[in-house]
């Protein structure tokens, strides 16, 4: 079942939505019908992640580098059209002149920027968050939905149905997202990715989780759970993504165990990938597709010929591509 929550944007008509696949309510109760005694009485917290990203020369010359090899050369739809007129002028004379201080400087907190917009919050988005308690918790509260939902599909909590009466759920939010620990091979913990600037999120033991981070994981383990269907090893899969946003669901994959990830999308949408997995995974685990490095995760332009892609891409479902 679906559940919207609305709220006004403030002197406007207009309305602010969530989407929420249980009954919650906006008190952050579980189910306005169940008995005093089954309210959830957990309340989500929130917070701003103001981390400050990579200010490395070398990261920053890649992402001019790649700019400048790619700008001349996209044809956007009319929803991308738009959205690339919102990008910051001193931005495009930055990446065409090599100035890196100004790079820096807004892809530091680039979820809060024009550069996500479409993508994972944005300015639009951070407007609203920042200036009106409501949506902001009304956001916060997606996040706990989506958190919810990936611990039923990974069998940490029991489906939901409001059907069969009252729900009593008292765990705390530290508790599911510890309980998640057994789904990453070898020693790894699950946490949030730990650079997110600019984003508001759910605060938790492992760090600040969005709803887009959240649903990306999901994306991962799906995939992630075809492979054995093929008979495939997670280590050697070729896949590839078109229109990965800003490359939660290649961050996720790479921690779940695949290392050969091709992502293909439009220029800026490519930088902003780079620059959330370089932060998150380390500089040497992602190149631009004109580099020599054999990474974990290659980015490639949409216009670059498919050719290498046929030949190393065989199996394909949504939006990915498979091959042994």
């Amino acid at each position: 079942m679906t559940h919207t929550l609305s709220v006004k944007r403030g002197l406007t008509n207009e309305y602010y939505r969530v989407y929420l696949t249980r009954s919650l309510t906006r008190n952050m109760e579980w189910n306005v019908h169940n008995l005093p005694e089954h309210k959830n009485i957990i309340v989500p917290t929130g917070r701003w992640d103001d981390t400050t990203g990579l200010d490395d020369p070398q990261v920053l010359t890649r992402m001019c580098e790649a700019w400048q090899a790619m700008r001349s050369h996209t044809d956007y739809s009319l929803m991308w059209a738009d959205i690339v007129r919102q990008y910051p002028q001193d931005l495009i004379q930055a990446l065409d002149t090599n100035d890196l201080e100004t790079v820096h400087r807004h892809f530091t907190h680039m979820y809060s920027s024009p550069l996500t917009v479409g993508m994972s919050q944005g300015s639009n988005e951070h407007y609203l968050l920042k200036n009106n308690n409501d949506i902001a918790q009304l956001r916060l509260l997606r996040n706990w939905d989506v958190l919810m939902g990936l611990c039923e599909f990974f069998g940490i909590l029991n489906t939901q149905n409001h059907e069969q009466g009252s729900t009593y759920l008292n765990i705390e939010i530290n508790k599911l997202v510890e309980a998640m620990d057994h789904l990453f091979p070898g020693d790894q913990s699950f946490h949030a990715p730990a650079w997110q600037g600019g984003a508001w999120g759910l605060d938790t033991s492992r760090g600040l989780f969005t709803d887009r981070d959240l649903m990306a994981l999901y994306y991962a383990a799906k995939l992630i759970g075809y492979f054995p269907a093929y008979g495939i090893n997670v280590s050697k899969a070729h896949m590839c993504e078109i229109g990965g946003g800003v490359g939660y669901t290649a961050y996720w994959l790479y921690l779940l165990g695949a290392r050969n990830i091709t992502q293909v999308d439009l220029p800026m949408s490519l930088l902003c990938q780079f620059y959330q997995l370089a932060n998150n995974l380390g500089p040497d685990t992602v190149s631009f597709w004109f580099e020599d490095e054999q990474t974990a995760i290659r980015l490639v332009r949409s216009e670059e010929h498919t050719s290498e892609l046929q030949s190393r891409v065989d199996i394909s479902y949504a939006v990915f591509c498979l091959k042994k």
